[in-house]
């Protein structure tokens, strides 16, 4: 068997095994005992205690998580869809307007009427200085109306102001004077002044004429003059 004594001397060639080293021996023994696996746990944490945070699992690519995160990736959920009822025709409160009153017309409009007045012009009338144009106008529709438009123009070199018409006519028959449009004939023709003279024969026969007057007064300068200025139409 093997005996434990004393080491070997440094000649001899056999075995032996050394004593363990003393526990008071300085240095760092060969074999050390593994740390053992029970640690102990607090029962309570510290309110100062750092947290770690807990990893988030990482995706593998952000292409991958856009894919999931869009929208369209999502599968739809088909939708039957049911055939839509017409919507009812509106009705008024007056019914079916149409049904009952018939179809939409306008009224008819007549036809504007032939025109019925004629026109002619009666020869100047020219004196001292002063001419006169008239015009008449019949109506072959009303026998007996007639219109005359007189128009006055000076042909001298020297004003004529206070320049005014007067129409004389038989008692029977009625008459309507317009206003004269001015009061002054300046001279060479540079204005004019009309009126107009509107009358009604009752007693109108075919083929009859009217005699009638006009008398227009005015100032050449200071001198005044007057004229009579016959018509029969």
């Amino acid at each position: 068997g093997l005996g434990i004594g004393a080491p070997p001397s440094k000649g001899g060639g056999g075995f032996g095994l050394r004593p363990p080293p003393s526990s008071s021996a300085r240095g760092t023994s060969f074999l050390q005992p593994p740390p053992s696996a029970s640690r102990s746990t607090p029962s309570t944490l510290s309110a100062n205690a750092p947290i770690s945070p807990v990893p988030l699992p990482v995706p593998t690519s952000s292409a991958n998580l856009q894919h999931r995160l869009s929208p369209a990736s999502a599968p739809i959920p088909a939708m039957s869809t049911m055939p839509s009822a017409p919507a009812p025709a509106a009705e008024s409160d007056f019914g079916n307007f149409d049904d009952e009153f018939g179809d939409w017309s306008t009224p008819d409009v007549p036809a504007p009427a032939a025109r019925t007045t004629t026109t002619e012009s009666l020869d100047a009338w020219e004196q001292d200085g002063l001419m006169c144009d008239v015009l008449v106008e019949r109506d072959t529709a009303r026998p007996g109306w007639t219109r005359l438009v007189p128009t006055f123009v000076n042909i001298t070199g020297i004003p004529f102001t206070q320049f005014i018409c007067k129409v004389a006519v038989p008692k029977h028959i009625g008459v309507t004077m317009g206003q004269l449009s001015g009061s002054v004939l300046n001279p060479r023709r540079e204005n004019h002044v009309t009126t107009s003279v509107t009358f009604e024969n009752p007693m109108y026969q075919p083929g009859q004429f009217v005699k009638l007057q006009l008398r227009v007064e005015f100032k050449i300068g200071d001198q005044a003059r007057s004229y009579a200025i016959p018509y029969r139409v």
